[in-house]
């Protein structure tokens, strides 16, 4: 992922960990108008398509749609906010230390992690919400009409509740935690990939802020 994105037009809001950034953090599209729109096509089941289908769209640890799917969705609801007054977002998640943990406990406690940490985080989505695994530690989340910066905190802070407690396998207990980076699209010139380009800077500034940090722009 582009580490190394252009300016953007806000800074990120940042705190000491998820929890930290609720007076950060200004709700200026709280208020802002919304409009009804058809929901983002559901992901096909398992089934459909064969295995074809499944190694194109979904990750084969997690069963998560992949980047691709991600992306689609992601294009998809971008769309609608050009013909309507609709916000969303895009979160990102980075697991804290997952390279120490492949290191010193193995790649299988990582798989592990990396499954348990899908379990945790998608009861705490809602159902038009897309949780996606677009990389090797990393997860990224479409909101459909999350409720602005506010709205964002909220998922940010059940997400972090999720994974307070900690992470038991072969014999080992693993605490667990992320950091997060937000991007809130409102506007019809807001385009997919520069939603998840900001939302990379936003991760970035998170994760030089210190563990489990979240920032938004």
């Amino acid at each position: 992922m582009d580490r190394d994105a252009p300016n953007r037009e806000a800074e990120p809001a940042t705190g000491s960990d998820i929890g930290a950034t609720k007076h950060a953090i200004c709700p200026k599209w709280h208020n802002a108008r919304r409009a009804r729109t058809q929901p983002l096509p559901p992901a096909a089941p398992w089934g459909r398509g064969g295995e074809r289908h499944r190694q194109t769209w979904y990750d084969s640890l997690t069963g998560l749609p992949n980047r691709g799917l991600f992306m689609e969705r992601l294009r998809y609801i971008t769309d609608c906010t050009r013909r309507q007054s609709v916000d969303h977002a895009v979160l990102l998640l980075d697991v804290d230390d997952f390279k120490g943990i492949n290191t010193h406990f193995g790649h299988d406690a990582g798989d592990y992690v990396l499954i348990e940490f899908a379990e945790r985080v998608r009861p705490r989505l809602r159902r038009a919400d897309t949780l996606a695994r677009i990389g090797s530690d990393e997860f990224a989340i479409l909101l459909e009409r999350p409720g602005g910066y506010e709205g964002v905190w909220r998922v940010a802070q059940r997400i972090r509740q999720a994974l307070r407690s900690p992470f038991s396998t072969q014999g080992v207990t693993l605490h667990c935690r992320a950091c997060a980076g937000a991007s809130i699209g409102h506007l019809p010139c807001h385009r997919p990939d520069d939603l998840l380009r900001q939302a990379d800077q936003a991760l970035c500034c998170a994760q030089q802020s210190g563990k489990a940090c979240f920032a938004v722009v």
